[in-house]
């Protein structure tokens, strides 16, 4: 499969300078999995990073600047919107599951595509939640998708593995600070 050539430039908003990926250091039951998150949108690093340092009562971020070296053995998905197949795997990596047994959804090195931020959390919660009807139903997941037509999507590139990780190279940090 050809896969469009990802930014060059990539940003991660945070509440710490990182300096070094740790793909295991990320939370688990995020839209694409446990791993480390950019945007190829300073603007959008910056956001996020004055929210965690809002929400932490910091009074300043940080944001991280990587340059990415395209490596073309990388298994990568791209999600050109939000859509049934992104909404799927982003469920499958959100959901609370029970029992033993997760399912998993497919390992890729990178993920490309639409980031939930907080309204389109709340959609995906919702979904989960039932709010739109049985969550196994097509028209339920249509119904979650027409929410998410609405909303303004930004992008996030996640790192799922060492060997996706292994392409970002550290270039600078800076500081940011939240408007008081």
């Amino acid at each position: 499969m050809n896969y469009p050539e990802l930014e060059r430039l990539l940003f991660h908003g945070s509440t710490v300078e990182i300096r070094m990926v740790d793909v295991s250091a990320g939370t688990k039951k995020k839209d694409f999995g446990q791993g480390f998150y950019t945007t190829s949108s300073k603007t959008q690093a910056e956001k996020f990073a004055r929210l965690k340092e809002k929400q932490r009562s910091l009074a300043y971020g940080y944001v991280s600047v990587f340059e990415y070296e395209h490596n073309p053995q990388l298994k990568i998905r791209r999600f050109e919107k939000a859509d049934l197949f992104w909404l799927e795997y982003v469920i499958k990596n959100r959901e609370p599951y029970s029992g033993d047994a997760e399912p998993v959804p497919e390992k890729y090195d990178i993920v490309i595509g639409p980031v939930a931020d907080d309204a389109v959390g709340i959609v995906v919660n919702n979904f989960l939640a039932g709010v739109y009807g049985d969550k196994n139903t097509v028209a339920a997941k249509n119904l979650a998708i027409r929410f998410l037509e609405a909303e303004n999507l930004h992008n996030q590139v996640f790192f799922g593995t060492r060997r996706g990780a292994n392409c970002l190279r550290f270039k600078e940090v800076y500081r940011v600070g939240i408007d008081r």
